[in-house]
């Protein structure tokens, strides 16, 4: 078996591993015109009937490099027309966007190629995106994440499938294994003078720094790669073990505090990634950010509090409840504040619950136990303290009726010492008079109105959430 088909055979052969293509699936392949991009296009092209799968190049014309970029955009435009490929191409000055965003050029190249390919998917349920990342490339950015700091996560380096379809078939093989099937298939291809020059991080680490370690260790690639399997098989298998915890701490949008800190450290860590990546795709945070987060988690004297982490991402902590969210996902609760009066029955769609209010015998009601939902009150009590019954939510330095009619505690300490979770507060509905809180249904009611033996009229108001029945 020649060079060129043993290359073959070991990208086919990856690719039926990661399953990464099936029938009629529509490939957008990113093709700058350079080797690795130009070798996998053929190599594609060439199999693409095999596969049974619909090619698309994508070309970005970055205007950084003056005629060359022209130069790469025509032989790459020429070579799909030979062979009546599907092309799209665009001309984008990257250094000028670069420059309005506040980003770095190679980081704001990045981003024109895939917002491009995006686009030429389409919301394509069966498309792809690939790309010509190899071996060389793997090496380098494993390198460069250890240089940076990085954990086990980052130790993988670059996915043969990533999670939003992007494939990168040729992870297996090295350059010089695809500079010599260019010119055993006769692959055109250009060659961009920037990659020799020390300008770019990656450029540095691959001409200086990789040869240096090169004196070392002749075989430092090698030792790389199988760092970055090693480190692969260690993630896959903790991803496992936290599926199987957070399973067990979640609940609904957040989780147990209690059940969380019952993990070891490196399970605690992994459960707030994966709760942030629930939220962002890329999760932003690093250990500084997730070691501050189990600082505060497990100070038990401090249940209530916030954390703001980076790209808009919160920790709250209430009490035994954990959420990591994006705080404009945080859910704000229109004000609401509807007039109640006696004999009737309230419908409320938007708060979930119905209010029914009855003026009842005493003697029915004297001494007998109320339910959290309802509360019997001394009615001709009530009107001389206050003539407007409402239904509202809680304000700013609302107080608890006391016994003589007068505003008492605050409501916001009741609700504290009652552990109501702080999300929570705004959305329980309270029933007021003018000068003060009635009665928050399940946390607490004014001792000022309960029937006595004198009471002549009962005010009996009971509050039932919609798939209650109202008849028990």
């Amino acid at each position: 078996m020649e060079a060129g088909e043993e290359m073959e055979t070991t990208v086919i052969n990856y690719m039926k591993e990661h399953r990464m293509v099936e029938k009629k699936d529509h490939l957008v392949v990113g093709v700058s015109g350079g080797p690795d991009s130009m070798a996998l296009l053929h190599f594609l092209w060439k199999y693409k009937e095999q596969w049974g799968a619909d090619l698309t190049v994508a070309h970005v014309n970055h205007c950084l490099r003056g005629k060359d970029a022209d130069l790469d955009q025509e032989m790459v435009e020429s070579y799909c027309e030979e062979r009546d490929i599907a092309h799209h191409t665009i001309k984008v000055d990257v250094a000028r966007r670069a420059k309005e965003l506040g980003l770095g050029v190679e980081e704001t190249g990045r981003e024109v190629r895939y917002d491009f390919f995006r686009t030429l998917l389409n919301n394509d349920p069966r498309g792809k995106i690939v790309t010509g990342h190899h071996r060389d490339d793997q090496v380098e950015t494993v390198l460069m994440r250890i240089l940076r700091g990085t954990g086990i996560n980052g130790l993988q380096g670059m996915e043969p499938v990533r999670a939003d379809g992007v494939l990168r078939p040729f992870l297996e093989i090295s350059k010089e294994e695809i500079l010599a099937y260019c010119k055993r298939e006769s692959v055109p291809y250009r060659l961009d003078a920037t990659n020799e020059q020390d300008t770019y991080h990656r450029n540095r680490l691959r001409l200086q720094l990789i040869p240096l370690l090169k004196t070392y260790n002749p075989r430092v690639e090698e030792a790389l790669l199988r760092l970055s399997r090693q480190a692969d098989e260690h993630q896959r298998y903790l991803d496992r073990q936290v599926e199987r915890s957070w399973s067990a701490c979640r609940r609904e949008k957040g989780f147990s505090v209690a059940l969380f800190l019952k993990e070891e450290a490196l399970m605690q860590k992994s459960m707030l990634l994966r709760a942030a990546k629930e939220e962002k795709e890329k999760a932003p945070l690093e250990s500084r950010h997730l070691d501050l987060a189990l600082k505060k988690i497990r100070d038990q004297e401090d249940t209530v509090w916030q954390l703001d982490l980076p790209e808009g991402l919160q920790l709250r902590r209430s009490y035994d409840w954990l959420v990591l969210e994006k705080q404009g996902d945080k859910k704000t609760v229109d004000d609401f504040q509807y007039s109640l009066r006696p004999n009737k029955t309230y419908g409320f769609p938007r708060l979930g619950i119905i209010v029914e209010l009855q003026e009842e015998n005493p003697e029915l009601f004297y001494g007998k136990q109320q339910k959290s939902n309802e509360i019997f009150m001394d009615y001709d009590r009530m009107i001389k303290i206050g003539t407007t019954l409402t239904l509202r939510q809680r304000k700013a330095g609302d107080r608890l009726l006391n016994t003589e009619g007068l505003p008492g505690r605050k409501l916001k300490k009741i609700l504290i010492d009652k552990k109501v979770p702080v999300e929570v507060r705004d959305k329980i509905p309270v029933v007021a008079l003018e000068h003060g809180v009635v009665w928050v249904p399940g946390s607490a009611e004014s001792l000022c109105f309960q029937p006595t033996e004198n009471t002549s009229r009962v005010l009996h108001i009971t509050i039932y959430n919609v798939q209650e029945e109202t008849n028990d």
